[in-house]
């Protein structure tokens, strides 16, 4: 949807909240595959450390589990960083749809990171800047009509 009138900066420029909440995302994914790619008997056990000592089968499975999450992540931070970079930003409608999809995976994370007894602080980042950027640009993509009475 190309827009003739001239947009305002925060329509303009809301792009870049979700490429840059997306590439944080990327770099915690990056981590993780290094930690358990590269390292692959590094786990952050938490509260399972006894389980993963006494049982090294369930270690392998939660440690494969952890590697699945972590390029499932990758593709989720490349994914919104190509459809925020491209098609977000020329003013598609079908890319702010789409990228309603890291709020949520951002509030799965919160979820997962206040379960294991984390902080919560840097997920609540990512989840208001992604919010933020679809947002703000509201009227870019659905501009008020100007039907005649």
């Amino acid at each position: 949807m190309s827009s003739v009138r001239s947009l305002r900066p925060h329509q303009k420029y809301a792009w870049v909240l979700l490429f840059v909440s997306s590439a944080l995302f990327l770099l915690t994914s990056v981590f993780f595959i290094h930690s358990f790619f590269v390292m692959p008997y590094v786990a952050n056990t938490g509260d399972l450390s006894h389980v993963l000592a006494g049982s090294p089968s369930i270690a392998t499975w939660m440690r494969g589990i952890f590697r699945d999450t972590a390029i499932a992540q990758l593709g989720v931070g490349v994914f919104g960083m190509s459809i925020a970079a491209v098609s977000f930003r020329r003013g598609e409608r079908w890319a702010w749809y789409a990228l309603w999809y890291l709020p949520v995976v951002f509030l799965a994370y919160i979820g997962s990171q206040a379960e294991l007894g984390n902080s919560v602080v840097p997920p609540s980042v990512l989840f208001i800047a992604s919010l933020l950027g679809l947002l703000l640009p509201f009227r870019r993509f659905w501009p008020k009509s100007k039907s005649s009475p």
